[in-house]
Parts: C-alpha cells; structure tokens; sequence
C-alpha cells in the first residue's frame, strides 16, 4: 500500500491531522470494512447532492410557474436544497478519509479522526434542523390542523 490519499481533495474535506509517533494499523479485514463503508458514504454523499439539486431546480420551477404565489414553498426547497447540498459534500469528505484508511499505511487514526470531523459537522446540521422543525414547522402544521378542523367543521355544516 501507498501512503498518498488514493483520491483528490474535495472542498470541505476534513483535512488529516500529521502522523502521530505510533499510529495504529488497521488489519486487513477492517480494512475491508473501511473500504465498504467509505464506498457507501460515498454513494449517499452522491446521492444527497443530486438531490439538493433537484430540489433547487423544483424550487426555481415552482417560482417559475407560480410566480409569487410560489414564494414560500420555493424558499422551503431551497433551503431544503441547500443542507442536501451541504450534507452530501460533507459525507462526500469525509468518506475520501475513511477510504484512505483502507488504501494507505501509517496514518490510519488521522484519517479516522478526518472522518469524524466531518461526520461531526453534518450530524451537527443535521440536528439543528430537526431542532427547528420540531420548533417551528411542527407546532404550525399543529396550529393549522386545530384551525381547519374548528372551521372545516363549520363550514361542512352550512
């Protein structure tokens, strides 16, 4: 095995910390386990880019077609958009760390710990959107869904 990164960096890559004095080697086999994992971080980092595309691309044609009446859902599938795009990057970095400790020797806990950075700061965002799902969007669908039942009711009566 080579000690050069087997990929070229990408923008928002963890970057690895330089070789500590007795850095551990992982086996073979967990080896493996690196390289399949960082293959399928990979491929769901690819995903969560298209898909942070695609919705940017709904969100301008929901404004195209709806005009100002598409204001606010655009807004919702952009920002939506945009932590897709944020997220499948930083899932992108860091599975270029975990497959370089399946494919180089000698710094396997730095680019472990490469890894984990990255994973840090995209279940870091993560979090803090669901926290404010749970505080804004949530208690309004609960408002709405108080407010259509009290008028549905009222007006299926008349």
């Amino acid at each position: 095995m080579s000690d050069a990164v087997p990929m070229a960096p990408i923008f928002g890559a963890p970057q690895a910390t330089p070789t500590r004095a007795s850095e551990y080697e992982f086996s073979a086999e967990d080896n493996q386990t690196f390289e399949a994992l960082g293959r399928a971080m990979a491929f769901v980092g690819v995903g969560c880019l298209a898909g942070g595309v695609l919705l940017l691309v709904v969100a301008l044609g929901s404004l195209w077609w709806s005009g100002t009446s598409g204001i606010l859902p655009s807004i919702v599938q952009s920002s939506l958009g945009g932590a897709f795009l944020v997220t499948g990057q930083w899932l992108r970095g860091a599975s270029v760390s975990i497959l370089a400790i399946a494919t180089t020797e000698g710094r396997d806990v730095a680019h472990l710990m490469a890894a984990m950075r990255g994973l840090q700061r995209m279940f870091t965002l993560q979090r803090g959107l669901m926290i404010a799902f749970g505080a804004v969007v949530l208690p309004l669908m609960l408002v709405a869904s108080a407010v259509l039942t009290f008028f549905g009711a009222r007006l299926l009566r008349s």
